[in-house]
């Protein structure tokens, strides 16, 4: 917990250090990793950009598949349910990212932000597998036990990221993510939407003026 104090802190300072309001853009940002190699997952997050150029990002993300331990003849509790109730490997990552922004249209609706940092993670995998003999033959409860162990783990983050922000406060974004960590790493693409002050009003581009020397007039 200290440690999303500390960054939440850095943040903060950042965004106090006198840069003037009108060239600071703050937003949240929520979106999900679409299913890759059975690993699903959401993520947070708050991005400060001074400048129009230098960023700054506090985010979560837990992503989650299904336990590689699960035993060949591990049968799930029985529900109505579409999807897996399979027990999960699950990690849980603050991300601490830095980066550059740089607009790909003059409207400034489209633009690229490559990210990259730290995460601070823990990994949540069953463990200590123990079978159960109850009799049961119909409407079962899972037939195995299992304790939960928690690894703490460092890693790296990769983020490079496309923004719509087709209003001042509203955009989309997709951004292929990797989490690599020193046990359990996660690749995938994040789908999601950015909310808060997204864009300027107007985007400033500056003008190139030529020249012009006045013609001088003689007169006979």
């Amino acid at each position: 917990m200290k440690y999303i104090f500390i960054s939440l802190f850095t943040l903060l300072s950042l965004a106090a250090s006198g840069q003037k309001p009108e060239t600071t853009l703050a937003y949240a940002r929520y979106s999900t990793l679409l299913p890759s190699n059975g690993t699903i997952g959401i993520r947070a997050g708050f991005t400060l950009v001074k400048y129009e150029r230098n960023i700054y990002e506090l985010g979560f993300s837990i992503n989650a598949k299904d336990a590689e331990s699960i035993p060949s003849d591990y049968e799930p509790p029985f529900t109505f349910v579409p999807f897996s109730l399979n027990p999960k490997d699950v990690l849980y990552s603050t991300e601490l990212l830095v980066g550059r922004m740089k607009n790909l249209n003059a409207r400034g609706t489209v633009r690229l932000n490559l990210k990259g940092g730290l995460a601070l993670s823990f990994l949540a995998e069953p463990t200590n597998w123990t079978p159960k003999n109850d009799g049961c033959v119909l409407f079962c409860d899972e037939n195995y036990t299992y304790d939960s162990k928690n690894t703490f783990m460092p890693g790296i983050v990769l983020k490079p990221e496309i923004e719509f922000p087709f209003s001042r406060v509203f955009g989309l974004s997709v951004a292929p993510t990797a989490i690599i960590t020193t046990g359990h790493s996660v690749f995938g693409v994040n789908f999601g939407m950015i909310v808060g002050k997204c864009r300027r009003k107007k985007i400033r581009f500056r003008k190139h003026v030529k020249n012009h020397t006045p013609k001088r007039h003689t007169t006979n």
